[in-house]
């Protein structure tokens, strides 16, 4: 049904917050390395008014396969 039709998919992201969020993560001088070497990070944009989600990176660097950690919706603080 997805590609046949039938189905339709709403998302509240914003595709140019998300192409900012996307430039920055995906640039490897925006990671500085430190004594343990380069960290992780990622990041979700929130409106504060409504709880939409405007953007999400789940780490930096390429995705290079298609069950890999997402740091934005899979990790947790300890």
């Amino acid at each position: 049904m997805l590609y046949s039709g039938g189905l339709k998919i709403y998302s509240t992201v914003d595709p140019e917050i998300q192409e900012i969020v996307d430039d920055v993560f995906s640039n490897p001088d925006n990671l500085a390395s430190g004594p343990l070497g380069k960290p992780q990070a990622s990041m979700t944009v929130i409106d504060p008014y409504t709880g939409e989600v405007k953007a999400l990176v789940g780490g930096f660097g390429e995705k290079t396969g298609t069950l890999t950690l997402n740091r934005a919706t899979q990790a947790f603080l300890r």
